[in-house]
């Protein structure tokens, strides 16, 4: 796993994320923000999200047949994380809509401001068995 800012490979433990209610708002000028990319290989992925997407698929299932409500994984059919992977069938969006925030929080510490501090996801990709997450930074 690795992070690039401005094209450069950066040690995980110069970056934080923003982890409050203004998470994905610009909040900040315009140009003091700046691209980062996030890649994980599918195992380092999997190791890391594993548990928290099969409880947050049970819940958003429940909140789905509650509601009679659309979720992005209801539209993958609340399939298991190993099923998707491989696929190409939505998870892109789910992580975007729930995991992106869970991901940061495992990887990146909060308690202290770092060199860079993830603000927002832009996108996500999958390609060639890793996962790549693309946001800004400042």
């Amino acid at each position: 796993m690795k992070i690039k800012i401005n094209n450069k490979v950066i040690p995980l433990y110069d970056v934080s994320y923003n982890d409050g209610l203004n998470f994905g708002r610009i909040n900040q000028i315009e140009n003091q923000f700046t691209d980062f990319v996030l890649e994980l290989s599918f195992e380092e992925f999997t190791k890391l999200i594993q548990e928290e997407y099969n409880i947050l698929k049970n819940e958003i299932k429940e909140d789905d047949d509650l509601y009679n409500d659309s979720s992005s994984f209801k539209e993958i059919n609340y399939k298991e994380l190993k099923e998707v992977l491989y696929h190409n069938s939505g998870l892109e969006q789910i992580i975007k809509d729930y995991l992106d925030r869970i991901i940061y929080d495992k990887l990146f510490k909060t308690i202290e401001r770092k060199t860079y501090t993830i603000q927002s996801t832009h996108f996500v990709e999958i390609n060639n068995d890793k996962i790549i997450i693309v946001g800004q930074c400042f």
